[in-house]
């Protein structure tokens, strides 16, 4: 179990320590420290990122790795509100800078999409994450857990597989 944000990241490092062909992942807003001004806030101001340290991690290990983002509602105040449309804006740039960061991973941002998993696939075992953790590095209250059961593991993977075929495509390089 992994209840905070530093333990889920070290149980993700852990399993790219042993080396996947291909990572799935999945999350609801992704916050890696990418400004809407394409600025990396960790060059900055010297501050620790989990969600853009494992992100590099990834991208070194040049693996396969699949990710889909699911978007926040963008509610406007009133009708064409000139101030929440700039902050849609915003937002959407600032996710479009952080598929250009890491831009050797496979990105997809879609509506309507909550779940949070991380997979990894190895030659003889998966390793599956699930729970309420995303990628970001909220101190917030939740829980996130490993699962064992290997067919279990199966069948989050599958599902994972036919999300990724989905057309509810936002964004895409």
């Amino acid at each position: 179990m992994f209840w905070t944000t530093e333990e889920y990241f070290k149980g993700l490092r852990n399993a790219l320590g042993d080396k996947p062909n291909r990572v799935w992942l999945s999350t609801f807003n992704v916050y890696a420290g990418i400004t809407k001004n394409a600025i990396d806030v960790r060059k900055v101001y010297s501050i620790t990122n989990h969600t853009a340290n494992f992100l590099d991690q990834i991208d070194r290990l040049d693996v396969e790795c699949n990710i889909m983002c699911g978007l926040p509602v963008f509610i406007s105040c009133r009708e064409d509100c000139p101030d929440c449309e700039q902050k849609k804006i915003d937002k959407l740039k600032r996710y479009k800078f952080t598929q250009q960061n890491w831009s050797g991973l496979n990105w997809k941002f879609v509506e309507n999409f909550h779940l949070k998993y991380a997979i990894f696939e190895y030659e003889d075992k998966l390793r599956v994450f699930i729970g309420g953790r995303n990628l970001g590095d909220s101190d917030w209250v939740d829980l996130s857990l490993e699962l064992a059961d290997q067919e279990t593991c199966q069948g989050v993977l599958d599902q994972a597989k036919k999300l990724w075929k989905s057309d509810e495509v936002l964004i895409e390089e």
